[in-house]
């Protein structure tokens, strides 16, 4: 966003910056959902970056008509009507908060941003936030809003359905374990000595598939660190003496979970045969 503020900064001819008082803000002194907390949150952060990127310029810019700029964008239906700075600016937020309602599936109160974004231009002690805490809150929110609408798709809830009926299917299998956590695993070979701990370092050979036999992953003489993979993974790891070969069923809970990762979609249940082959001093 910073580079975004500075970049039409510069192209408008901008060369400095007088702050006056700003008669179109209005502030907002309580954040009573995630939503709002993410919006303000945007608002400081591109407030900030508005501020500290036209400091350095020679011409003044009056904040108050900025912000009279800046209103008009955001609450315009048209793109083509060009109001000074602050519409130029905005213009482009509005796309940007746009964006992140129909990708988070959250709803954007533009008087929330408008608060955030006028407090941190002006350096005003009211803001609820600073950059700091902004860029966490909207990391931390926008993960939680990004995963919830993951799994609200047909593709997240099928595939938890199917995982489930999957596992509870192979429960029943002879030769099967369940533990506390929902793992399942099936001793192929029964190996002989210690079993790794948390940290330990081991060599393996193993094969990733999913529930409809979709090989994603596949290595043998591996070396790796137990406690560095899935959860599934490693509790496995931690069950199996060298030499022992296991099949393990690992809820998506236990893997990647609701957002996936690079061949394993959303809430896939992995299966893994693994073989211990050392565990390494």
């Amino acid at each position: 966003m910073k580079k975004t503020a500075i970049c039409l900064m510069a192209a408008l001819g901008l060369t400095a910056v007088s702050l006056t008082s700003c008669d179109n803000c209005k502030p907002v002194n309580e954040l009573t959902n995630a939503s709002d907390s993410l919006v303000y949150a945007v608002g400081v952060l591109t407030g900030n970056d508005v501020n500290n990127g036209i400091k350095n310029l020679g011409q003044p810019v009056d904040i108050d008509q900025f912000m009279k700029g800046a209103k008009k964008a955001l609450y315009s239906d048209s793109t083509a009507f060009s109001y000074e700075v602050g519409f130029s600016f905005a213009s482009g937020i509005k796309q940007q908060l746009k964006q992140m309602s129909e990708q988070l599936g959250i709803t954007v109160d533009k008087d929330v941003y408008l608060a955030a974004f006028c407090a941190a231009l002006n350096n005003d002690s009211t803001v609820l936030m600073t950059p700091m805490t902004a860029q966490m809150a909207y990391r931390t929110i926008a993960m939680a809003a990004e995963t919830k609408k993951i799994a609200s798709s047909p593709e997240a809830i099928q595939n938890k359905a199917d995982g489930e009926a999957f596992l509870a299917q192979k429960a029943q299998e002879e030769g099967v374990v369940a533990t506390e956590s929902g793992l399942l695993y099936k001793v192929v070979k029964a190996g002989k000595g210690d079993t790794p701990k948390q940290g330990s370092r081991v060599k393996v050979n193993y094969k990733g598939t999913l529930v409809d036999g979709t090989q994603f992953d596949a290595s043998d003489n591996v070396r790796m660190v137990v406690g560095q993979m899935v959860p599934g993974f490693n509790e496995a790891l931690m069950l199996m003496s060298p030499g022992a070969k296991y099949t393990i069923y690992i809820p998506a809970e236990l893997g990647y979970g609701v957002r996936g990762r690079g061949s394993v979609p959303s809430n896939a249940v992995m299966i893994f045969d693994v073989e211990l082959l050392s565990i390494e001093k």
